[in-house]
Protein backbone atom coordinates (compact mmCIF):
# COMPACT_ATOMS: atom_id res chain seq x y z
CA UNK A 1 0.00 0.00 0.00
CA UNK A 2 1.25 3.55 -0.84
CA UNK A 3 0.29 6.83 -0.84
CA UNK A 4 0.11 8.82 -4.18
CA UNK A 5 -1.07 12.30 -5.38
CA UNK A 6 -4.59 12.42 -6.94
CA UNK A 7 -3.86 11.39 -10.37
CA UNK A 8 -4.06 13.41 -13.47
CA UNK A 9 -3.19 12.85 -17.12
CA UNK A 10 -1.71 15.59 -19.48
CA UNK A 11 -4.50 15.47 -21.95
CA UNK A 12 -8.47 15.99 -20.72
CA UNK A 13 -10.04 13.57 -18.31
CA UNK A 14 -11.88 12.45 -15.66
CA UNK A 15 -11.04 11.82 -11.87
CA UNK A 16 -12.96 8.87 -10.77
CA UNK A 17 -13.20 7.35 -7.59
CA UNK A 18 -13.32 3.49 -7.34
CA UNK A 19 -16.46 1.62 -5.70
CA UNK A 20 -15.65 -1.76 -6.71
CA UNK A 21 -13.11 -3.76 -8.73
CA UNK A 22 -12.61 -7.13 -9.84
CA UNK A 23 -9.21 -9.68 -9.57
CA UNK A 24 -9.16 -11.23 -13.13
CA UNK A 25 -6.14 -14.52 -13.98
CA UNK A 26 -4.26 -11.91 -15.49
CA UNK A 27 -3.80 -10.26 -12.28
CA UNK A 28 -2.20 -13.44 -10.80
CA UNK A 29 0.08 -13.53 -14.02
CA UNK A 30 1.49 -10.57 -13.36
CA UNK A 31 2.46 -10.81 -9.94
CA UNK A 32 4.04 -14.28 -10.80
CA UNK A 33 5.66 -12.17 -13.57
CA UNK A 34 4.21 -14.34 -16.55
CA UNK A 35 3.01 -11.14 -18.51
CA UNK A 36 4.41 -9.35 -21.06
CA UNK A 37 5.51 -5.79 -20.30
CA UNK A 38 4.84 -5.60 -16.52
CA UNK A 39 5.42 -2.08 -14.84
CA UNK A 40 5.42 -2.51 -10.79
CA UNK A 41 4.58 1.44 -10.70
CA UNK A 42 0.70 0.86 -12.02
CA UNK A 43 -1.50 -0.44 -9.49
CA UNK A 44 -2.79 -3.59 -10.62
CA UNK A 45 -6.39 -4.01 -11.98
CA UNK A 46 -8.34 -3.82 -15.28
CA UNK A 47 -11.72 -3.79 -14.15
CA UNK A 48 -13.69 -1.22 -12.37
CA UNK A 49 -16.63 0.58 -11.31
CA UNK A 50 -17.21 3.82 -9.72
CA UNK A 51 -18.34 7.62 -9.29
CA UNK A 52 -16.90 10.41 -11.06
CA UNK A 53 -15.81 13.32 -9.06
CA UNK A 54 -14.75 15.81 -11.70
CA UNK A 55 -13.50 16.60 -15.19
CA UNK A 56 -10.49 18.45 -16.48
CA UNK A 57 -12.54 21.27 -17.94
CA UNK A 58 -15.48 22.32 -17.77
CA UNK A 59 -17.47 20.76 -20.34
CA UNK A 60 -16.39 17.59 -19.03
CA UNK A 61 -17.03 18.68 -15.18
CA UNK A 62 -20.61 19.18 -16.25
CA UNK A 63 -21.49 16.62 -18.64
CA UNK A 64 -19.67 13.37 -15.98
CA UNK A 65 -19.56 14.29 -12.31
CA UNK A 66 -21.37 12.25 -9.84
CA UNK A 67 -21.99 10.01 -12.44
CA UNK A 68 -21.78 6.08 -12.23
CA UNK A 69 -19.30 4.70 -14.95
CA UNK A 70 -17.59 1.55 -15.87
CA UNK A 71 -14.38 1.65 -17.09
CA UNK A 72 -13.29 0.50 -20.11
CA UNK A 73 -10.28 -1.84 -19.43
CA UNK A 74 -8.37 -1.76 -22.82
CA UNK A 75 -6.50 1.68 -23.78
CA UNK A 76 -5.27 2.08 -27.52
CA UNK A 77 -7.98 0.50 -29.36
CA UNK A 78 -10.26 2.37 -30.96
CA UNK A 79 -12.15 1.69 -34.13
CA UNK A 80 -10.86 -1.26 -36.06
CA UNK A 81 -12.67 -5.16 -34.97
CA UNK A 82 -10.01 -6.72 -36.44
CA UNK A 83 -7.51 -5.85 -34.33
CA UNK A 84 -5.62 -2.43 -32.54
CA UNK A 85 -4.89 0.36 -35.11
CA UNK A 86 -1.26 1.22 -34.11
CA UNK A 87 1.42 -1.93 -33.29
CA UNK A 88 2.20 -1.71 -29.88
CA UNK A 89 0.35 1.18 -28.76
CA UNK A 90 -2.39 -1.35 -26.99
CA UNK A 91 -2.70 -1.88 -23.20
CA UNK A 92 -4.66 -3.08 -20.48
CA UNK A 93 -5.36 -1.43 -17.25
CA UNK A 94 -3.25 -1.96 -14.21
CA UNK A 95 0.15 -3.78 -14.04
CA UNK A 96 1.95 -2.72 -17.08
CA UNK A 97 3.98 -0.94 -19.11
CA UNK A 98 1.49 2.04 -20.91
CA UNK A 99 -1.38 1.54 -18.62
CA UNK A 100 -2.70 4.83 -17.28
CA UNK A 101 -3.68 3.52 -14.30
CA UNK A 102 -5.06 0.17 -12.31
CA UNK A 103 -8.79 -0.12 -10.41
CA UNK A 104 -7.01 -1.21 -7.43
CA UNK A 105 -7.23 2.51 -6.50
CA UNK A 106 -8.78 5.21 -4.76
CA UNK A 107 -8.98 7.38 -7.64
CA UNK A 108 -8.12 6.93 -11.02
CA UNK A 109 -7.54 9.40 -13.75
CA UNK A 110 -8.58 7.83 -17.70
CA UNK A 111 -9.97 10.08 -20.61
CA UNK A 112 -13.25 10.26 -21.28
CA UNK A 113 -13.15 7.61 -24.20
CA UNK A 114 -12.14 4.61 -21.43
CA UNK A 115 -15.58 5.06 -19.42
CA UNK A 116 -19.75 4.49 -20.30
CA UNK A 117 -22.27 4.69 -18.05
CA UNK A 118 -23.41 1.97 -15.67
CA UNK A 119 -26.26 0.23 -16.47
CA UNK A 120 -28.17 1.16 -13.54
CA UNK A 121 -30.17 -2.91 -12.61
CA UNK A 122 -25.79 -3.77 -12.30
CA UNK A 123 -24.64 -3.40 -8.52
CA UNK A 124 -21.06 -1.90 -8.30
CA UNK A 125 -20.14 -5.87 -7.96
CA UNK A 126 -21.50 -6.72 -10.89
CA UNK A 127 -20.71 -4.28 -13.01
CA UNK A 128 -17.44 -4.54 -12.06
CA UNK A 129 -16.89 -8.29 -12.42
CA UNK A 130 -17.82 -8.28 -16.41
CA UNK A 131 -15.62 -5.53 -18.49
CA UNK A 132 -12.50 -8.00 -19.66
CA UNK A 133 -14.19 -11.03 -19.19
CA UNK A 134 -17.11 -9.84 -21.15
CA UNK A 135 -15.14 -8.33 -23.97
CA UNK A 136 -13.15 -11.45 -24.25
CA UNK A 137 -15.99 -13.24 -24.80
CA UNK A 138 -17.76 -10.75 -26.95
CA UNK A 139 -14.95 -10.65 -29.38
CA UNK A 140 -14.53 -14.22 -29.59
CA UNK A 141 -17.89 -15.12 -29.94
CA UNK A 142 -18.84 -12.12 -32.79
CA UNK A 143 -16.06 -10.88 -34.35
CA UNK A 144 -13.76 -13.75 -34.68
CA UNK A 145 -16.96 -16.58 -34.06
CA UNK A 146 -19.13 -14.75 -36.21
CA UNK A 147 -22.13 -16.50 -33.37
CA UNK A 148 -25.21 -15.89 -34.38
CA UNK A 149 -28.96 -17.58 -34.31
CA UNK A 150 -29.24 -20.95 -34.44
CA UNK A 151 -24.93 -21.30 -34.55
CA UNK A 152 -24.11 -24.86 -33.03
CA UNK A 153 -21.34 -23.60 -30.31
CA UNK A 154 -18.94 -25.53 -27.92
CA UNK A 155 -17.43 -23.86 -25.06
CA UNK A 156 -14.61 -25.86 -23.88
CA UNK A 157 -13.59 -25.84 -19.61
CA UNK A 158 -16.72 -23.94 -18.91
CA UNK A 159 -16.60 -22.61 -15.37
CA UNK A 160 -13.89 -19.30 -16.00
CA UNK A 161 -15.24 -15.57 -16.37
CA UNK A 162 -14.78 -15.47 -19.96
CA UNK A 163 -16.38 -19.08 -20.32
CA UNK A 164 -19.55 -18.25 -18.65
CA UNK A 165 -19.97 -14.81 -19.99
CA UNK A 166 -19.59 -16.00 -23.42
CA UNK A 167 -22.22 -18.71 -22.62
CA UNK A 168 -24.54 -16.51 -21.24
CA UNK A 169 -23.87 -14.02 -24.30
CA UNK A 170 -24.07 -17.05 -26.44
CA UNK A 171 -27.62 -17.97 -25.16
CA UNK A 172 -29.08 -14.50 -25.68
CA UNK A 173 -27.80 -14.56 -29.35
CA UNK A 174 -30.17 -17.83 -29.59
CA UNK A 175 -27.32 -20.12 -30.25
CA UNK A 176 -26.97 -23.47 -29.35
CA UNK A 177 -24.53 -24.33 -26.83
CA UNK A 178 -22.68 -27.10 -25.35
CA UNK A 179 -19.81 -27.46 -23.06
CA UNK A 180 -16.93 -29.03 -21.32
CA UNK A 181 -15.90 -29.37 -18.09
CA UNK A 182 -14.11 -31.64 -15.40
CA UNK A 183 -17.02 -30.77 -13.05
CA UNK A 184 -20.38 -32.63 -13.69
CA UNK A 185 -21.74 -30.10 -11.14
CA UNK A 186 -20.44 -27.16 -13.88
CA UNK A 187 -22.02 -28.66 -16.62
CA UNK A 188 -25.19 -29.31 -14.59
CA UNK A 189 -25.21 -25.02 -13.86
CA UNK A 190 -24.71 -24.58 -17.81
CA UNK A 191 -27.53 -26.74 -18.33
CA UNK A 192 -29.27 -24.35 -15.74
CA UNK A 193 -28.02 -20.98 -17.93
CA UNK A 194 -28.59 -22.27 -21.13
CA UNK A 195 -26.52 -24.71 -22.47
CA UNK A 196 -28.05 -27.49 -24.67
CA UNK A 197 -25.50 -30.71 -23.75
CA UNK A 198 -22.08 -30.54 -22.40
CA UNK A 199 -19.71 -33.75 -21.68
CA UNK A 200 -16.84 -34.18 -19.12
CA UNK A 201 -13.26 -33.63 -20.93
CA UNK A 202 -11.69 -36.55 -18.90
CA UNK A 203 -14.13 -39.04 -20.79
CA UNK A 204 -12.02 -40.55 -23.53
CA UNK A 205 -12.48 -39.37 -27.00
CA UNK A 206 -14.46 -36.73 -25.69
CA UNK A 207 -15.36 -35.02 -28.84
CA UNK A 208 -16.21 -38.03 -30.33
CA UNK A 209 -18.77 -39.01 -27.84
CA UNK A 210 -19.94 -35.49 -27.81
CA UNK A 211 -20.78 -35.76 -31.23
CA UNK A 212 -23.11 -38.27 -31.38
CA UNK A 213 -25.67 -35.91 -29.20
CA UNK A 214 -24.26 -32.32 -30.50
CA UNK A 215 -23.93 -32.94 -34.51
CA UNK A 216 -21.62 -31.51 -36.44
CA UNK A 217 -20.61 -27.69 -34.81
CA UNK A 218 -20.33 -24.49 -36.53
CA UNK A 219 -17.62 -22.93 -33.83
CA UNK A 220 -15.29 -24.19 -30.99
CA UNK A 221 -14.49 -21.73 -28.08
CA UNK A 222 -11.33 -22.39 -26.57
CA UNK A 223 -9.28 -21.21 -23.25
CA UNK A 224 -6.96 -23.99 -22.45
CA UNK A 225 -4.65 -24.71 -25.55
CA UNK A 226 -3.09 -27.99 -25.53
CA UNK A 227 -4.38 -30.65 -28.24
CA UNK A 228 -7.18 -28.82 -28.99
CA UNK A 229 -6.94 -28.72 -32.63
CA UNK A 230 -6.78 -32.34 -32.78
CA UNK A 231 -9.74 -32.98 -30.38
CA UNK A 232 -12.40 -30.52 -31.88
CA UNK A 233 -11.71 -31.26 -35.77
CA UNK A 234 -14.00 -34.24 -36.02
CA UNK A 235 -16.25 -32.67 -34.34
CA UNK A 236 -16.75 -29.47 -36.71
CA UNK A 237 -18.30 -28.85 -39.71
CA UNK A 238 -16.50 -28.67 -42.95
CA UNK A 239 -14.85 -24.86 -42.88
CA UNK A 240 -15.75 -24.77 -39.12
CA UNK A 241 -14.07 -22.19 -36.79
CA UNK A 242 -11.96 -22.78 -33.46
CA UNK A 243 -11.14 -19.54 -31.96
CA UNK A 244 -8.78 -19.79 -29.04
CA UNK A 245 -8.71 -16.90 -26.74
CA UNK A 246 -5.81 -18.62 -24.05
CA UNK A 247 -3.32 -21.62 -23.43
CA UNK A 248 -3.38 -22.68 -19.83
CA UNK A 249 -1.96 -25.88 -20.72
CA UNK A 250 0.52 -24.83 -22.63
CA UNK A 251 2.40 -22.18 -25.08
CA UNK A 252 1.97 -24.25 -28.27
CA UNK A 253 -1.22 -25.90 -30.03
CA UNK A 254 -0.07 -28.59 -32.66
CA UNK A 255 -2.10 -27.59 -35.69
CA UNK A 256 -2.23 -30.46 -38.08
CA UNK A 257 -2.76 -30.75 -41.79
CA UNK A 258 -6.56 -31.98 -41.18
CA UNK A 259 -7.17 -29.26 -39.36
CA UNK A 260 -5.65 -26.91 -42.04
CA UNK A 261 -8.09 -28.73 -44.68
CA UNK A 262 -11.24 -28.22 -42.69
CA UNK A 263 -10.79 -25.60 -40.08
CA UNK A 264 -10.96 -21.66 -39.93
CA UNK A 265 -8.73 -21.38 -36.70
CA UNK A 266 -8.53 -17.64 -35.46
CA UNK A 267 -6.77 -15.95 -31.80
CA UNK A 268 -8.25 -13.81 -30.17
Amino acid sequence: MRNVPTPSLPTPHLVIKILAASLNHRDLFIRQNLYPGIDPSVPLGADGVGIVQSGSTPELDNTWRGKRVVLIPGVGWDSNPLAPEARGRYTILGGTKGSPCGTFSELVAVEEKQVVPCPSHLSNAEAAAFPLAGLTAYRALFTKGQVDKGTKLLITGIGGGVGLAALVLAVAAAAEVYVTSSSEKKIARAKELGAKGGILYTTPNWSRELKKTSGELDVVLDSAGGDIVTQATPLLKQGGTIVTYGMTLGPKTPFTMQAVLKVDCRFN
